[in-house]
């Protein structure tokens, strides 16, 4: 790494160690994940058998199962899916094919999907539970 002039070239050195660097904060990262994930199965795997699936929690939800959980999840994600993947899909389409950039509508769509992408879902999330929830 060395330049024509026999001077050390420091950018493909900061380059080379950033990625390093980059590299081994990810396997770390990893790691630690993947270390959670084990510690959490081996820990858990044998209580978890058919009845615990298919059955009623009992016991203020200290003992039983959580078929009901598990069900009400899946009909909110069911419910979730039936109204975003049309309106996701028809804004895209208008979009791409339908708007121009200087069109009111498309500058407006393309704002809110602008500020979607760049505020935190929990922001939303405590947003829509102090608007609905509280007040």
């Amino acid at each position: 790494m060395k330049r024509e002039n026999g001077q050390p070239d420091v950018t493909k050195m900061l380059d080379l160690l950033s990625s390093v660097f980059a590299w081994a904060c990810a396997l770390l990262i990893f790691m630690a994940a993947g270390l959670l994930i084990y510690s959490t199965l081996s820990a858990g795997i044998g209580q978890v058998d058919l009845s615990f699936i298919t059955e009623e929690p009992v016991d203020s939800g200290r003992q039983g199962g959580i078929a009901p959980i598990i069900y009400s999840t899946t009909l909110i994600i069911g419910v979730c899916l039936i109204a975003t993947i049309p309106l996701g899909l028809g804004t895209a389409i208008y979009l791409s094919e339908f708007s121009s950039r200087s069109s009111r509508l498309g500058r407006w769509i393309r704002f809110s999907l602008d500020v979607l992408a760049g505020v935190p879902s929990i922001v939303f999330g405590l947003f829509g539970n102090a608007f609905f929830c509280i007040t």
